[in-house]
């Protein structure tokens, strides 16, 4: 499993709940995210691991700042650059209407 990154201009007054709105928003409907500060190493899952390695930014009210220390600048060309690496869960939706239009078709092996 390979963590993603997504390049986005952010304040530094901006929340972890906005970084997984983006998230959303650029990936779609999506359960779980889990943020974290620093890559994890190849093959690791922090779902399903009882004991994380990694901590994990599950607390949505945290600030950029208290994340990365540091303020932005005046100018959003010139501001640094500081890298978050996120994975999620794609949505798994019991939605009866969803449901309905992955009925298989009688001809076909996949969904109508």
């Amino acid at each position: 499993m390979d963590f993603d990154y997504v390049q986005e201009k952010m304040r530094t007054n901006q929340r972890i709940r906005d970084v997984t709105s983006k998230i959303a928003h650029f990936h779609g409907r999506v359960d779980k995210v889990q943020i974290f500060q620093t890559k994890p190493p190849r093959g690791y899952n922090q779902m399903e691991d009882p004991n994380p390695k990694i901590p994990e930014f599950s607390d949505q009210s945290v600030t950029l700042f208290e994340i990365f220390k540091t303020y932005g600048h005046e100018d959003k060309d010139e501001a640094p650059n500081f890298t978050l690496y996120y994975d999620f869960k794609p949505f798994n939706s019991t939605e009866p209407v969803l449901l309905a239009l992955m009925i298989k078709g009688p001809n076909f092996k996949k969904t109508i």
